[in-house]
């Protein structure tokens, strides 16, 4: 081979290692995609730029310079899209034992305060689950309500019907078709607002939570990167304190005109 075949052969080798490098870098680069599930006040499709859960995530991936596509979808589709590893990751989620074993989680995001949502007319009293046994409870579908609820409801100590919204149960709250509704307290108080007054005036809840615990972001399992990403970003959030600026923001409102139980 001539000397100047043989540059050109070196060049050209060159130019496509370079080439390949590029698509490497771009690849990187490409948007991370987390799906929200509804969660007013923090998370909605109807809440300006999907709501404050959102904006903290956007922002946790701007500071360590990436860049993220949001999508609110309900709750089940969500989980399957990272399942099957269409989409990066989901939120937020509690922790389960069967969950543990299908994702990676990240540092926790928000802490939920769980309660029975009631009639008013019809006056709730627990002080634990098995106090529950008689009652029809509503819930929602794909839905963790902690480990020991979730024991009740596997071996059949808990009765629950499950729909798609929250506003379905809440309608069958009012309708008499279910007794009682499990559901994040700001999340319960932000949805009930949105009912007629006098709908709002027939529903109460109780003060004891039934769970007070962490959400999440789920990943798949081989979004390790995205997941630990996000945790730095997180992590200079609360430090911050920008996490709970914005955070108690989207809580802003919650209370609303439904009283406790005394």
């Amino acid at each position: 081979m001539s000397d100047l075949r043989r540059e050109a052969a070196i060049l050209l080798l060159s130019l496509t290692l370079a080439q390949g490098a590029s698509g490497t870098v771009e690849n990187d680069r490409s948007p991370i995609k987390i799906a929200l599930g509804e969660r007013p006040p923090l998370a909605s499709a109807d809440l300006p730029d999907y709501g404050p859960l959102a904006q903290l995530i956007r922002e946790a991936y701007r500071l360590e310079g990436q860049q993220v596509e949001l999508a609110v979808l309900p709750w089940p589709r969500s989980m399957q899209l990272v399942r099957e590893g269409h989409w990066t990751g989901s939120g937020v989620w509690l922790k389960n034992p069967k969950r543990e074993t299908e994702f990676l989680f990240s540092q926790p995001v928000v802490e939920e305060h769980q309660v029975f949502f009631y009639r008013k007319n019809q006056p709730l009293a627990w002080m634990q689950l098995e106090d529950l046994s008689h009652l029809v409870l509503g819930g929602l579908q794909g839905f963790s309500y902690g480990a020991a609820f979730d024991s009740a409801l596997a071996d059949g100590s808990l009765m629950m019907e499950r729909e798609r919204s929250d506003l379905q149960n809440f309608e069958k709250l009012l309708r008499n078709r279910i007794d009682a509704y499990p559901q994040e307290l700001r999340v319960g108080l932000w949805v009930l607002g949105t009912l007629p007054r006098h709908s709002q005036e027939q529903i109460a809840y109780h003060p004891r939570p039934y769970l007070e615990e962490s959400a999440y972001l789920i990943f798949g399992p081989d979004q390790e990167a995205a997941r630990d990403s996000f945790d730095r970003g997180l992590a200079k959030l609360k430090a911050s304190g920008r996490a709970k600026e914005l955070l108690d923001g989207g809580a802003a409102g919650m209370e609303g005109p439904l009283p406790r139980s005394n």
